[in-house]
């Protein structure tokens, strides 16, 4: 009878321990995912993945950055060797924004609570150099075994603004950059901390696959929310504007409006979900692909392909080092030249220049009578070369900000 007592308790302990596992399958250890790394040792806050991390992890990922959530603890990106820089910081722009407070929104207007749900679980943007090498990771480094609460991406389908393929959006190889860091944001962020929001998802979801605007051939019901609600962001951006067919067509699906005025008036419900949770445009900063050259507009140029997706972007800064200008739209844009000699034209609206020294670095040149423009020159070699300025009101220096004078 003693025996057999502990063989029920050693059986219910195991059975315990068995369930503990089972509840904490989505939680990765600290030792897999530290929330210490230090990124701010570098520039541009990419590092190389610190030796302590998780053998595995050390093995499939070259670099790392995060973004720290309102309760302190990281959100993680981990990177192959072949991704630039240029898109790993892009992927970090596009988290911060997905999770920057919409003051007048229904569900954006406190995104700390999404956020830290997805800190809280240790969400982690894996960022490989293509779908062989994702492939590679899972089936031969055994990722899979660590049980990460992750996303993936791909360096092949992610085009930095100003680049080749952001510019001729690839039809064999689509842009999927918004769409799937999304996935990330809704699946450990949006479901655990806003369900009312979700059911939302999933009922203008099952609506849209019901009336024939969303085309979804997957059985699983919350595959195909997340499929509808990634592409309806995407129309809303402007992602999809240019196919001229009307339709956005991928391997996720088929939804028939392209462009936001189509969406609004053809899929309303779907509109709505993104005006409840997201800003009307793109809030980050945008970081021109350092081998561009040439001029990069913000407005709307339908000869351009691109412009359907930049004419929501409100501020951007050139790199590299090439004599490339920026073209602002109608709203309040804030442009940033490299270290060549860049025309800045900030177009209608109250625009800013930026300047990365102080203002007794440059000389200001009024050529307003002569030519109708400010001619800014940095005395420091290399830093922000000359600039030439068009209908912009302000010069923002590391100092001060200086009000440039009306005609």
């Amino acid at each position: 009878m003693l025996w057999d007592k502990r063989l029920k308790i050693r059986a219910g302990l195991i059975f315990g321990i068995m369930l503990l596992f089972v509840g904490c399958d989505d939680q990765p250890t600290e030792i897999i995912m530290p929330d210490n790394i230090n990124i701010s040792v570098t520039s541009n806050r990419v590092v190389p993945v610190p030796s302590y991390v998780d053998p595995i992890l050390v093995s499939i990922f070259s670099r790392y950055t995060k973004i720290i959530a309102p309760n302190g603890k990281p959100i993680h990106i981990f990177a192959q060797s072949e991704v630039s820089d240029q898109q790993i910081i892009r992927a970090r722009d596009i988290l911060e924004f997905y999770l920057t407070d919409v003051p007048d929104s229904t569900y954006g207007r406190n995104k700390s609570v999404v956020a830290n749900a997805m800190a809280n679980r240790s969400a982690s943007l894996l960022f490989f150099n293509n779908e062989s090498s994702r492939k590679h990771a899972f089936e031969e480094f055994s990722l899979a075994d660590l049980n990460l609460a992750s996303q993936n991406l791909h360096a092949t389908q992610f085009f930095v603004e100003g680049s080749i393929d952001y510019a001729n959006n690839p039809p064999d190889r689509q842009d999927t950059s918004f769409k799937d860091i999304l996935h990330l944001v809704q699946k450990y962020g949006i479901i655990p901390s806003l369900p009312d929001y979700q059911s939302e998802i999933q009922t203008s979801a099952n609506s849209a696959r019901s009336t024939g605007i969303w085309t979804w051939t997957a059985t699983d019901s919350n595959s195909a929310a997340q499929g509808y609600y990634a592409t309806v962001a995407g129309v809303y951006y402007g992602l999809w504007a240019d196919d001229r067919d009307g339709t956005v067509e991928s391997w996720w699906g088929k939804y028939q409006h392209n462009t936001r005025l189509a969406l609004q008036s053809g899929d309303p419900a779907g509109y709505n979900l993104i005006t409840r949770f997201f800003s009307e445009h793109l809030t980050y900063t945008a970081k021109i692909h350092p081998r561009f050259s040439g001029i990069f507009y913000l407005s709307l140029k339908p000869q351009l392909q691109y412009t359907y997706k930049s004419q929501y972007l409100i501020h951007a800064a050139l790199t590299g080092t090439d004599n490339s200008h920026l073209v602002g739209n109608g709203l309040a844009n804030t442009l940033q030249g490299n270290s060549g000699n860049n025309r800045l034209d900030g177009g209608k609206g109250i625009d800013t220049a930026v300047f990365k020294g102080n203002y007794a670095d440059y000389t200001i040149f009024d050529l307003r009578k002569i030519e109708g423009k400010y001619v800014i020159m940095d005395k420091v070699s290399g830093r922000d070369g000359t600039d030439t300025l068009v209908d912009i009101e302000f010069i923002k220096f590391s100092d001060q900000t200086t009000e440039l004078p009306a005609d």
